[in-house]
């Protein structure tokens, strides 16, 4: 769903190492909707329209629970096509950004029907660098995680902690 081409990160393939991780989730069937891409600029970019492009497709396909770990400023039509997903029945849980304490709400975990997910280390503590406010709804681990894949390595982040959160609600059913 992407724009221009794919993006070389590890961010996508580190997320959902941790979200299939097996003392997480298991039997799950897990949909990959890339949206991240690189500009003409070499710059890498999520258009709204790719991510409402997949949020479609993922409808089609009867996904009830979608795991957003990408943030970014407000935008009309995100708001309108994250109200159409929640209003058939998709569950929403997005990382609240590492744009740091002062920055403005990022989109689409500050959306009223997104769950919002921040991130914590060991201690608890709330991780340096990540986007505060009353939208935010839920915190878990996201600082200084192992992620076995490509070698094992270490992450930190908002994104790395959206997957705890998204595993629990699926583990439970009830919960979306």
């Amino acid at each position: 769903f992407a724009r221009g081409a794919p993006a070389s990160t590890r961010h996508g393939t580190d997320v959902a190492a941790g979200l299939v991780d097996p003392r997480r989730l298991r039997g799950a069937t897990l949909y990959n909707a890339a949206v991240i891409g690189t500009s003409a600029r070499g710059e890498q970019e999520a258009g709204v329209d790719s991510l409402l492009k997949a949020l479609d497709w993922m409808a089609a396909q009867g996904v009830p629970l979608v795991n957003i770990s990408l943030a970014g400023p407000y935008n009309k039509l995100l708001d309108r096509g994250v109200d159409r997903a929640v209003a058939e029945g998709m569950t929403l849980v997005a990382a609240v950004g590492n744009d740091g304490a002062a920055a403005a709400p990022r989109y689409p975990a500050a959306l009223q029907n997104v769950i919002a997910v921040t991130a914590v280390d060991a201690d608890s503590e709330i991780y340096r660098n990540a986007v505060r406010g009353p939208h935010v709804d839920a915190a878990a681990p996201g600082v200084d995680i192992y992620v076995a894949e490509g070698g094992g390595h270490f992450v930190s982040g908002t994104s790395m902690a959206v997957p705890f959160v998204t595993a629990r609600i699926a583990a439970d059913p009830a919960l979306y």
